[in-house]
């Protein structure tokens, strides 16, 4: 998204998708949006071990990208919830979630959201 149009991943949804959709749901939390965050549990010291247990290698490495993503402590800082990662740091509520999901399956609530038809493969 930088590259293309200049824009932070978290500025572009904010602006293109979730602002015109009225849904609250940033990738990167301003410090005013971090007092309103909650601090995520059940990540105790089994966890990762639990949850990747006969799972496989590429399971492994997804996982464990970024470093911390299991870790209480590196999730709940101010630094990880101000970071923009798409794919792991989004924040919102139930509402926002999936207002969202709904958004990008039906394409009906914003122009910006409808996916041109591809052509059917053969």
């Amino acid at each position: 998204m930088r590259r293309i149009d200049g824009r932070s991943p978290g500025r572009f949804l904010k602006q293109e998708v979730c602002g015109p959709l009225g849904l609250l749901f940033p990738i990167g939390l301003s410090p005013s949006e971090q007092q309103r965050a909650v601090d995520l549990t059940g990540l105790d010291d089994g966890f990762p071990t639990g949850n990747a247990a006969g799972k496989p290698e590429l399971y492994h490495r997804a996982i464990s990208n970024p470093p911390g993503s299991q870790d209480a402590t590196v999730v709940n800082s101010p630094a990880w919830r101000a970071g923009e990662i798409p794919a792991i740091d989004g924040n919102g509520t139930a509402r926002a979630v999936a207002g969202l999901y709904a958004a990008l399956l039906s394409g009906k609530n914003s122009p910006r959201l409808s996916w041109p038809q591809r052509p059917p493969l053969n």
